[in-house]
């Protein structure tokens, strides 16, 4: 097949509804035609879905089920089998590329391997493509996961800094009267304190999970990405 000759290839025009829902009809009667007629309609279809594929792909990356479903919407199977065939065939669709392209976002978006090899997965690419697209970014999973608990928890602190300023002042009048309950006040607050530490862990862990991180790298970041908060409260 070659569509390079058409002069609407690439434009990117679209007509009104009216005309799309002619199309249809028309290639629904064409069905009916014989000989060198129904040839004809048969490549001009695939020459509008070869157009509609190139402009998908001008916008971005796809793999080649992600491109055939979209282009399954408007067009036949048959069209959209041939086309799709000729374009991994000319390398205007390639899944390794598209794996590439996605993992390195959704990496910069702080998600985890397992949300983006389901991802992946459901978008057609198979799972030793997978397997080799996640490999360059094995040994930094952990940093990843890190970085994103340093940054859920100073946006956190960032938070309650307003109402911690506001209670200092009221905390140091009463600190002389409070003087004779310390150690039962020291008791309750050392509670108090690992209610919270648990009660933000437990929020981080369910943070790195919905990003797709395993249970062992959160727990590890969340151990390493608190405390590394904590020297820098003791610090200031």
């Amino acid at each position: 097949m070659s569509y390079q000759g058409d002069d609407d290839l690439f434009s990117g025009r679209r007509g009104p509804r009216g005309d799309h829902r002619n199309d249809h009809r028309n290639d629904r009667r064409s069905l009916n035609v014989k000989g060198s007629s129904q040839g004809s309609s048969d490549q001009g279809s695939e020459a509008k879905c070869f157009a509609a594929a190139v402009r998908l792909l001008a916008g971005r990356e796809y793999s080649v089920k992600e491109l055939s479903a979209k282009l399954l919407r408007r067009f036949s199977a048959d069209a959209v089998a041939n086309v799709v065939a000729e374009m991994q065939a000319e390398g205007y669709v390639c899944n390794t590329r598209y794996g590439e392209a996605f993992c390195r976002s959704r990496v910069a978006r702080g998600y985890g391997p397992v949300f983006i090899a389901r991802e992946l997965e459901q978008n057609g690419l198979d799972s030793d493509l997978i397997d080799a697209l996640l490999q360059p970014h094995e040994d930094r999973w952990l940093e990843y996961a890190i970085a994103q608990v340093e940054k859920k928890a100073s946006r956190g602190r960032s938070r309650g800094a307003l109402f911690d300023h506001a209670s200092a002042a009221d905390s140091e009048s009463d600190d002389a009267e409070n003087r004779e309950f310390d150690e039962t006040g020291s008791a309750d607050q050392r509670r108090e304190a690992w209610q919270r530490d648990q009660k933000e862990r437990g929020r981080l862990a369910r943070f790195l999970a919905r990003r797709g991180f395993s249970g062992a790298i959160a727990s590890r970041a969340i151990k390493i990405g608190l405390s590394g908060q904590q020297q820098n409260d003791d610090e200031c």
